[in-house]
């Protein structure tokens, strides 16, 4: 059986002024760390490499067939037939640029998204959760880790906000390989981050955590995550500086809902393996 490609963002920063950027996209991949979280999610829950496809590929380009979106604001990119495991909708992309008719939806980030599928004619089970709520799961290491605080604020931006402005203390690029990133958010005492994955990890590792509202984002899909997890909108601040002088609680790590890991597509990756019994990474 070939595996299922995993959906993934992975675009490319600006290099070139106005449109002739969006004509010709020459500049470095954004290498941002929640975007990647899909494959790395996906491939730990299976247990075994998957193969994975940065949103957007052409048919031809390796992305033929059917294919499965997780982690990130990406429905927008997805095609008839396409599996869809707690992908979210992105506030800023208009409905028509939502070209599918039919999708196998397991679940979805949040009930703001299951809404708009259902505008769209798609049914979706009420089934919630960001896959990244799984990173304590598939990386257990990282439990270990967030028992040593060697650091105190962590500042992590929205993508992008990244080069804008002086950094602050305790920045920690959202750009910065991946499991740095993971790691430098466990280690934290408190976390304040505009990025969406900023919030869903430091949640997952149990790390106080403050929103800010970013500069270039609705809060469409943080409140369709915080929905997905049964949580109003927490506190939004307008800066760090905002963030940094409230009060902040600690809190324990929210896990992901039963019913996501439950979805968990099994059967795009193994035959041999029965959806209804199988556990993931931990036997759960």
């Amino acid at each position: 059986m070939t595996a299922t490609p995993v959906v993934y963002w992975d675009g490319r920063r600006p290099a070139l002024p106005g449109r002739l950027d969006r004509r010709f996209p020459l500049g470095p991949r954004s290498r941002n760390f929640g975007d990647l979280l899909g494959p790395l999610v996906v491939a730990g829950v299976h247990r075994g490499d998957v193969p994975a496809v940065r949103a957007g590929t052409r048919v031809g380009g390796g992305a033929r067939g059917r294919r499965l979106l997780t982690v990130g604001s990406i429905l927008h990119y997805a095609r008839d037939d396409d599996v869809v495991w707690g992908t979210g909708v992105n506030g800023k992309v208009p409905r028509s640029e939502h070209r599918f008719h039919r999708l196998d939806v397991r679940a979805v980030r949040g009930p703001l998204t299951r809404r708009v599928l259902a505008d769209l004619g798609v049914d979706a089970p009420e089934v919630y959760g960001d896959p990244g709520l799984l990173v304590p799961v598939v990386l257990p290491h990282l439990v270990e880790v967030a028992r040593d605080k060697t650091r105190g604020v962590t500042v992590v931006p929205h993508l992008s906000e990244v080069g804008r402005g002086p950094l602050p203390d305790g920045y920690l690029s959202p750009r910065a390989p991946l499991h740095d990133v993971l790691a430098g958010i466990a280690r934290s005492e408190r976390v304040v981050t505009s990025s969406l994955h900023g919030v869903v990890v430091a949640d997952a590792l149990g790390v106080p955590v403050q929103l800010v509202r970013p500069r270039r984002e609705t809060l469409f899909k943080y409140e369709d995550y915080f929905a997905g997890t049964s949580r109003d909108l927490p506190p939004v601040y307008d800066d760090v500086g905002a963030a940094l002088r409230a009060p902040v609680q600690a809190g324990d790590p929210v896990h992901a809902p039963p019913a996501l890991l439950a979805a968990f597509p099994y059967d795009l990756f193994d035959d041999d393996r029965d959806p209804a019994t199988a556990g993931g990474p931990d036997g759960r």
